[in-house]
Order: structure tokens, then sequence, then C-alpha cells
């Protein structure tokens, strides 16, 4: 499994050159873009139409601060179901998964998340088998053997 996620997904190779369309750092980048653009476009309308820079300093930082709690939202919600599903993995319950509905790191991260889960899953079934039949052989010799006493 020395294949990373990304690479199980699009195994050819990226026409993005390495870098993704939808990746956080693209995210984050057009988030910086989007409120220079606002910030610049408001203050090109006080100039035309004589308002008071401060009142557009005010409403451009109120719309970049809105935009950007969108954006830390979407990435910080899939987070916090990764960690709740880590943690049930961690306590033994591998039945959970986090959905792979991103095509970003996230999304990575979800699908080697679920990958994990599937594994030690599948350890954890190859462990408790070797339990019962190591178990069930050593029963067998001890009751024939205690036979034999009796």
């Amino acid at each position: 499994m020395s294949d990373g996620p990304a690479r199980r997904r699009n195994p050819g190779k990226s026409p993005w050159g390495g870098a993704r369309p939808f990746s956080i750092k693209t995210k984050l980048g057009a988030l910086v873009v989007i409120s220079v653009l606002i910030t610049t476009g408001l203050s090109m309308i006080a100039v035309r139409t004589e308002t008071e820079l401060r009142f557009i300093t005010v409403f451009s930082m109120i719309a970049t601060l809105l935009i950007t709690q969108f954006v830390a939202h979407s990435l910080t919600a899939p987070l916090d179901d990764m960690n709740a599903v880590a943690r049930s993995i961690s306590h033994g319950d591998y039945t959970r998964r986090v959905r792979e509905n991103r095509r970003d790191e996230l999304g990575d991260l979800a699908q080697t998340i679920n990958a994990m889960a599937d594994e030690l899953e599948a350890q954890d079934r190859q462990r408790k088998e070797l339990v019962a039949n190591v178990s069930h052989e050593l029963r067998t010799p001890i009751a024939g053997l205690r036979a034999v006493l009796e």
C-alpha cells in the first residue's frame, strides 16, 4: 500500500502539474484574492461616490470576515467529523467511516482514515480467530490428558 490516496483516486498524471484545483492552498489563496478585490472595489466606490472611507473600510472588513468564516467552517467541519471517527476507531469501533465527498487534502485524509479502519478491523478479526483457534487446540489435548488420568 505504498500508493497514497491521491494516486488511488487518479492513477494518471495530474493535468494540474501537481497542484489541485480544489486544494486547501487554492481555497486560501482565493480567499485572500477575493478579500483584496472586495476591499479595492469598495475603496474605488468610496472615492467615486465621495463616501467616507471609514464606512467603506468597516463594510469591507465585515464582508471579508464573513467570507473568511464561511471558508474556515468549510475547512474545519470535516476535521471535526474525522476526529470523532478516529476517536471511535481508537476505542475499537471499526464500523464508523468518514465521508469521502471532497476533492482536496481532506478527501485524501478521509480515504486514509477509512483504509486504516478497514485494515484494523481485519487485523482485529484475525487476532480473535487466532485466539479462538489456539484456545480450542489447547483445550483438546488437556481434555484428552484429563480423560487418561481419570
